[in-house]
């Protein structure tokens, strides 16, 4: 179990779990506390975050905590320069709080020798990660007696304050906390304008658009019929959650991508579907043609902050039922071909920015319901250069992912300076969900010397 010390702690206030907050029909939702005049640097509240609001009213027992552990080498740094790097960062986004109180409430925890020794060191992130979130949305837990003298930094943040690309800016400023614009400035970069020209440029435009609305209607009206369920989880009870993750280069994604013709996002993603059916067992998994995975696409442009939710939902069916790699590979890659483009066009944009936030409850309600999508799989960009925290190196990134209600797991990937984590959270009543980061990686080998499908 972990323990707290090594280091001064500030009296914490009982808070209750932002998920508990019962919120009357009528009344305006409760949002994570902010200062007066963070407007600008938290982004307008649009219908993904009225959604995701409303939803976690609806399913209290259910945590949208995301974030990740920063393992970095050790030693711990001082900790008078920990929580004024924490400080210094909170700074640069008013809406998380008053910095001095938010870098005073950091905690310490500490890793249990015997798990340590045994590699079972993240029973005590599990432990760290199952906390209710306080008031103000976020909070910092300094993680240490990790095998090889690491310590790790878990950083966790309600997704209705800031989605995926968002806590990846926070994480990076706090390891930048001279430089945050610079800092963040790769949250932004997958949210390009289509090229605009002649004919051939407007015919594209309004194929974007059609798919673009198919892909956002689709979930919501219902096309394709009901989604496959992996396992049965129990939804009276909040769910014990286990974090499991994978590591590998990101060059090795790419180099399969560029042999296929396909994306690092569609490696990933074919990857998924091989552990899926390895997992799921060969017989099983020959039935399984509906395992719908929601893949949030990052839509923030600059200039608009990097918290708040700025997503809109892709819809993939996992081709968990072909046998060869490189098919499962052809196939993600012609089902996801143009979509984030499409998704990204200005007119979408707008028609995003322009929705009621009214609409948001029911819309996220319908997206994350287990008959709709089987699973949530994430992709987060992060900054292509290393990252030290407080002067420590960034050893590795562990992603941490919600778990939407019902759902058995969920998975995310994240880049850091070349390397890949893919992070899975999943219920821990389901059996052999420890496989599935290895599965994961075996399914990428097995990619690497796939045939090439197509004619």
């Amino acid at each position: 179990m972990p323990t707290t010390g090594q280091g001064p702690r500030t009296p914490r206030r009982e808070t209750v779990r932002p998920e508990q907050r019962v919120t009357p029909r009528r009344e305006k939702v409760r949002w994570p506390r902010q200062r007066q005049g963070s407007q600008a640097a938290t982004g307008a509240v649009l219908l993904s975050d009225a959604g995701l609001a409303a939803y976690r009213t609806c399913h209290p027992r259910s945590s949208l905590a995301i974030g990740a552990a920063l393992v970095c080498a050790g030693p711990v740094p001082d900790d008078a320069l920990l929580r004024t790097v924490l400080e210094r960062s909170a700074a640069a986004f008013p809406a998380l709080g008053d910095p001095e109180a938010t870098a005073g409430g950091m905690r310490y925890a500490a890793v249990d020798a015997a798990d340590a020794a045994a590699g079972r060191w993240h029973r005590t992130l599990d432990a760290e990660a199952a906390r209710p979130l306080p008031e103000a949305g976020w909070d910092c837990t300094v993680l240490t007696g990790l095998p090889h003298g690491r310590f790790a930094l878990l950083w966790r943040g309600d997704h209705v304050l800031l989605d995926g690309g968002g806590a990846a800016a926070v994480l990076t400023t706090l390891c930048s906390p001279e430089d945050p614009d610079e800092a963040a400035a790769f949250s932004y970069a997958a949210c390009r304008a289509p090229s605009r020209g002649g004919g051939a440029a407007a015919v594209r435009a309004v194929a974007d658009l059609a798919r673009a609305s198919r892909a956002v209607t689709g979930p919501l009206l219902d096309r394709g019929g009901a989604a496959d369920r992996l396992a049965a989880v129990r939804a009276d009870a909040p769910p014990r959650l286990r974090h499991l993750f994978a590591h590998t280069r990101l060059d090795v994604l790419r180099r399969i991508g560029h042999r296929h013709g396909a994306t690092v996002n569609d490696v990933y993603l074919a990857a998924l579907a091989g552990a899926l059916r390895a997992w799921a067992g060969e017989e099983t998994a020959d039935g399984l043609r509906a395992v719908r995975a929601l893949c949030p696409v990052n839509i923030r442009r600059h200039r608009e902050g990097v918290l708040r939710n700025r997503h809109l939902p892709g819809r993939v069916t996992l081709p968990v039922d072909l046998a060869a790699p490189g098919e499962r590979l052809a196939a993600v890659a012609a089902r996801t071909r143009g979509l984030a483009r499409a998704l990204r066009h200005p007119v979408v944009h707008g028609v995003f920015w322009g929705l009621p936030r009214f609409l948001g409850a029911w819309c996220m309600e319908r997206y994350f319901r287990p008959d709709r999508s089987t699973l949530l799989a994430s992709n987060v960009r992060g900054p292509a250069h290393p990252l030290r925290l407080a002067g420590a190196p960034v050893h590795e990134v562990l992603p941490l992912n919600f778990l939407p209600a019902g759902h058995p797991l969920s998975a995310v990937l994240v880049t850091l300076n070349g390397l890949v984590s893919v992070g899975f959270t999943a219920d821990a009543s389901v059996r052999g969900v420890a496989d599935l980061p290895g599965l994961w990686l075996r399914e990428l080998e097995a990619l690497g010397t796939a045939r090439v499908s197509g004619p």
